[in-house]
């Protein structure tokens, strides 16, 4: 028996989502036949064609009225429903739905027995206002983490692109200028990794950091538990960001969780890592993390020479609401990192790099617009130990003062960005030497002392932008800006126009164009000598922070392919002036990008390719330029296993990928080009070399493994997730070293610095 009510409609499964609509409905007596006596139990099937495929109704109410007794039932995924202990007579029986109209009717019961009363209900639409859904503009950090999945992604990248930033900062080139003979012959070369081509800026919520990341490799470049936020420009910028003449990374750390009290920590034979967080009065937070690189079990089965890696870590954020939409957030980072260079220098000798960063911001709303304040200061401190005719200590420090003024003023359908920035730059160089420079002259080699010899570089710089965010139509948008910089020094106004056009060729694909023109100071530090006829008279230094500049063209593709698969496909075109000053001509570069994403609960994982070129513009029509190419495949996957199991595999192959030489020692002889062992161009002149003409030719490839199992006991009367794991690194036993050197004695070529064999490591990590 079926009864009927409501106005048939187009199903919506929103109206699932609105809560529980009473609507009234046909009213109708069924009568049914009497049975023998006793009591009497309905059942039957609710129906509602269109809301799923096999027409069933699970999850209905019904509901059984008899007088003052009421008596429910609610369907089951089968559909079917029974009410019993009911007695003979009238009886009211209605039924509830989210998504269809509620159905009421009368049945006459019998004494006793089982009536079989079959329902179907008519789906609704329910009208509902427009949503219109708006960006905050107050430039608010996350509040939790991010997935998994795109932690994973993020750290990826950031350890792709890290290096020990000892060219960068210029250190590096301070060892490349020391005098000696007119055209000395590379003997002994050592081979850092970074490139003046690679000059980059990365921001650690909102401070210029320049390697704020575990960079040998052994541990994730970043803690993932801390990892709130990470933006990535190839290209494309927008005008609030100044410098990035390869690329641009914005990491923010999040910000600590309400409620209670969490944590973390791990520990296996390398390495020991906790994050702890706890909720403060007043609905602030603190959160803390911090990683040690103990490496015992390397220490104790790894012979005389010890482990060759260092590294320590340590971060904390503070968030405090000031007031009703207002916060603070207050960052403090430390991190040292070393390899020992035993390999190639006489005695224990190691080359150091690390940061110190403070961080104090300010996020609000002011009069309706959001307004973002921040102070920031950071540290870069390096020593490179280098094995001359006598030990060379070559330090240098970096300090980043920057005050940045955010303001965005949202308007119908369009957003408008400006800001004010203050910045100052400082690069100390020092060196404590006996160097004794030979002279091929039959004679005695005179021995210059160098003692705490010093130089000093600063510069100073003002900058404003301007940027709107406008709709082009339905599918489209379009961000315009431009940004100026006063760069003290003599080096005067910088003007950088930045554009990006996003377009939606469908709901899953999105096309973006992106061009814009970046400056960015480079040092160049370096020392000068005066010779004579009994040998060197004087030793001075020339350091100078020229501004560099670059211009992006960048294509993109991006497209969701499914709920779980996102891929993405880029090609650029990038002009580089300035980066280096042993030449005026420019510096070219493109290539081509692709991403493959796949995020889901059981299984995720990613393929990443980049290929790009560099080349010199020829000097003239009969002249011919460098040309250099490099290549980086990066690939891994999560998946769940039989057993409660968990396994990740991650692999890499890279070649081509930049390092710079500093020549330890040179033997006089006349200049030429040549090859040896991998290497080519190894002539060396007391001026810096081009980034293309030094560079081993060789190619690394890297396989990880991992196998854990999640454990949820209860500690405390508490419930914790404790996740022991075998982890193996290096499983094809090579992987890209931070240092090469070249020995013209010694056999075999280029060899690596402090490269890690096989390492199998078991560990446990406990959450709370």
């Amino acid at each position: 028996m079926r009864g009927r009510g409501g106005i048939r409609a187009a199903p919506r499964f929103l109206a699932m989502v609105l809560g529980v609509v009473l609507l009234g409905a046909t009213d109708g007596v069924a009568q049914v036949p009497a049975g023998a006596e006793g009591g009497v139990a309905l059942t039957g099937v609710v129906r509602a064609d269109g809301l799923r495929a096999d027409g069933l109704l699970p999850g209905a109410v019904v509901e059984v009225r008899q007088g003052s007794r009421r008596r429910t039932a609610t369907v089951g995924a089968d559909g079917a429903w029974r009410v019993g202990g009911l007695e003979g007579g009238l009886a009211e029986v209605a039924v509830f739905h989210l998504a269809a109209h509620h159905l009421a009717l009368a049945v006459e019961l019998p004494s006793r027995g089982e009536v079989r009363l079959d329902l179907e209900l008519t789906p609704r639409v329910l009208a509902i206002p427009g949503i219109t859904a708006r960006a905050h503009p107050a430039l608010l950090e996350p509040v939790t983490g991010r997935s998994p999945t795109a932690t994973t992604a993020t750290v990826r990248t950031i350890g792709a692109m890290a290096t020990t930033g000892l060219v960068e900062s210029g250190l590096a080139g301070v060892l490349r200028t020391l005098p000696g003979e007119e055209n000395p012959t590379a003997d002994r070369v050592l081979f850092m990794r970074g490139s003046t081509v690679d000059v980059r800026t990365v921001l650690l919520d909102g401070a210029p950091v320049l390697t704020p990341f575990h960079v040998a490799g052994l541990v994730s470049p970043f803690e993932a538990d801390l990892l709130g936020h990470a933006s990535l420009f190839n290209a494309g910028a927008p005008a609030s960001y100044e410098g990035g003449l390869s690329y641009l990374l914005d990491v923010d750390t999040r910000a600590p969780r309400p409620g209670r009290v969490r944590g973390s920590f791990a520990l296996d034979g390398l390495l020991v890592r906790g994050v702890a967080e706890t909720p403060l009065p007043g609905g602030g937070g603190l959160i803390a993390g911090g990683r040690h690189l103990h490496a015992m079990q390397e220490r104790a089965t790894g012979g005389s020479g010890g482990f060759p890696y260092a590294y320590d870590d340590l971060l904390i954020r503070w968030t405090l609401p000031v007031a009703q939409g207002h916060h603070v957030h207050f960052t403090g980072f430390r991190n040292r990192e070393a390899v020992k260079l035993d390999e190639l220098l006489l005695g224990r000798a190691q080359a150091e790099w690390g940061n110190r960063v403070s961080s104090l911001r300010y996020t609000g709303r002011i009069g309706g617009a959001g307004v973002r304040a921040s102070l920031a200061s950071s540290r870069y401190e390096s020593a490179l130990p280098l094995g001359l005719d006598e030990p060379v200590l070559a330090s240098g420090a970096a300090d980043h003062d920057r005050a940045t003024l955010d303001v965005v003023l949202p308007r119908d359908g369009w957003r408008l960005r400006a800001g004010l920035s203050a910045e100052r730059l400082d690069y100390r160089y020092a060196m404590n030497a006996r160097l004794r420079l030979w002279q091929d002259r039959g004679e005695t080699p005179p021995v210059l002392v160098v003692g705490g010899e010093r130089a000093a570089v600063s510069t100073r710089a003002l900058g404003g932008y301007l940027e709107a965010e406008l709709p082009l139509g339905d599918r489209s948008e379009l961000r315009v800006g431009s940004r100026i910089q006063h760069h003290g020094g003599g080096e005067g106004l910088r003007v950088g126009p930045r554009a990006t056009l996003r377009h939606a060729l469908t709901p899953e694909a999105r096309l973006t164009v992106a061009a814009g023109r970046y400056h960015q100071p480079v040092p160049r530090p370096g020392l000068l000598g005066t010779e004579s006829d009994i040998g060197l008279q004087e030793l001075s230094w020339n350091p100078g922070l020229p501004i560099a500049s670059a211009t992006h063209l960048l294509v993109s593709l991006d497209q969701f392919l499914g709920e779980e698969l996102e891929v993405g496909v880029s090609g650029f075109v990038k002009t580089f002036e300035g980066v280096e000053a042993a030449s005026s001509r420019r510096l070219l570069s493109s290539g081509t990008d692709l991403r493959l994403t796949r995020s889901g609960e059981r299984l995720s994982g990613w393929l990443g390719y980049t290929l790009s070129w560099f080349w010199e513009e020829a000097a003239g029509p009969l002249t011919s330029s460098l040309f250099s190419g490099r290549h980086l495949i990066s690939s891994g996957v999560r998946a769940g296993l039989p057993g409660g199991l968990e396994g990740s595999l991650t692999a890499a192959y890279g070649a081509g990928l930049p390092l710079t030489s500093v020549p330890l020692s040179s033997v006089p002889g006349e200049a030429e080009d040549f090859r040896v062992g991998g290497v080519r161009r190894l002539n060396t002149s007391g001026a810096e070399a081009s980034p293309l003409e030094l560079m081993p030719e060789d190619d690394f490839v890297r396989l990880d493994f991992e196998l854990s199992r999640e454990l949820t006991p209860k500690i405390g009367g508490r419930r914790s997730e404790l996740r022991p794991y075998l982890r193996v690194i290096n499983a094809l036993d090579r992987r890209d070293a931070l240092f090469h050197y070249f020995d013209r004695w010694r056999e075999g070529g280029v060899q690596p610095v402090a490269n890690r064999p096989l390492l199998p490591l078991i560990g446990v990590e406990w959450r709370f």
